[in-house]
């Protein structure tokens, strides 16, 4: 285990390596706008640096844009709290400072908050902001009109100091929290549904090889081709829940107990050698067909399927 441990680890830091060298380091800039992603015109970025510098000294909380060209591999959340630790945003006492940043080429943005104001913008506030007001100028490529507006609302929430009262932050959540949550139950039910007829294609088509059953073979392997081939076709990273359930399916249906119906027509051809194919759907005469066929179709619906984690807060969105 020792070999396989390490090489594990050599990868891992590999990986690991490779993500932090991607992910670049942001140069402070000269004042409180960082525009590296070259989305913001002259006029916006002097009014932006006005709003924030005015902010700062009424309120003394400190509020940064950042846009970059690439996240290089990180995630807009790891990003975001390099970024504001790198650059000190906040008073080290208060913990007041707050980065504004944004992805073009991910179409990622992220509102990192300090821990110092995680009461006057909790993650649900962040979250709201980022719906509201960012992501859908974002979506029509107003990059510069989406950046004023939300940050605008970040300098307005700010300035006013207002800490949301519970029934606030839960009038925040029914248009995205609880559709959320209803949109993840019926997605969930629809993949462990998938799950159990990609678990049965492969116990299908292990029971054909076992019983050397051509038209079984057929229909399993169909079965298999769409509901193991189509999402994988069209999102490879579904192989790695997908392939294993098909897999382990076609073990289970090739090592247990034959059909009997299947069972008896295959010991009732004693001309037919032991390595023949039975590519036929009945055999014998009509009544055994009748009972051959009925036995069959119950076991097959009686077969099992297998189915199987900076500053203080903030929210991310992508658009």
């Amino acid at each position: 285990m020792r070999p396989f441990a390490a090489a594990a680890l050599a990868l891992w830091s590999l990986v690991a390596g490779a993500t932090l060298a991607g992910a670049q380091t942001l140069p402070k800039p000269d004042g409180k706008v960082g525009d590296y992603a070259g989305v913001l015109t002259p006029a916006a970025r002097a009014d932006l640096e006005s709003l924030l510098r005015t902010l700062e000294q009424d309120t003394k909380a400190e509020v940064y844009v950042a846009t970059t060209e690439s996240l290089g591999g990180a995630s807009v959340e790891e990003y975001g709290n390099r970024v504001f630790n790198e650059w000190r945003i906040g008073k080290a006492a208060l913990d007041n400072g707050v980065l504004v940043l944004v992805a073009p080429t991910e179409r990622k943005v992220r509102i990192e908050v300090g821990y110092g104001l995680e009461g006057v913008i909790p993650d649900v506030l962040a979250g709201s902001i980022i719906r509201d007001d960012f992501t859908p100028l974002f979506q029509d490529r107003a990059y510069e009109a989406g950046i004023l507006k939300g940050v605008r609302h970040v300098a307005d929430i700010v300035r006013a100091k207002q800490v949301l009262t519970p029934e606030q932050l839960a009038a925040l959540k029914p248009s995205s929290y609880r559709s959320r949550v209803f949109d993840w139950f019926m997605f969930g039910t629809f993949a462990l549904m998938w799950l159990a007829g990609v678990g049965m294609a492969g116990t299908m088509f292990g029971q054909a090889l076992h019983l050397r059953s051509g038209p079984n073979l057929v229909f399993g392997a169909f079965g298999v081709g769409v509901f193991a081939g189509l999402p994988v076709y069209f999102l490879t990273r579904t192989a790695l829940a997908i392939v294993p359930i098909a897999l382990a399916g076609a073990v289970w249906g090739y090592r247990r107990q034959p059909l009997r119906g299947a069972a008896a027509r295959r010991g009732s051809s004693s001309s037919s050698s032991s390595s023949d194919w039975d590519w036929s759907v009945s055999s014998g005469s009509s009544g055994s067909s009748s009972s051959d066929y009925g036995s069959s179709s119950d076991s097959g619906g009686s077969s099992d399927s297998g189915g199987g984690s900076s500053g203080g807060g903030g929210a991310s969105g992508s658009w």
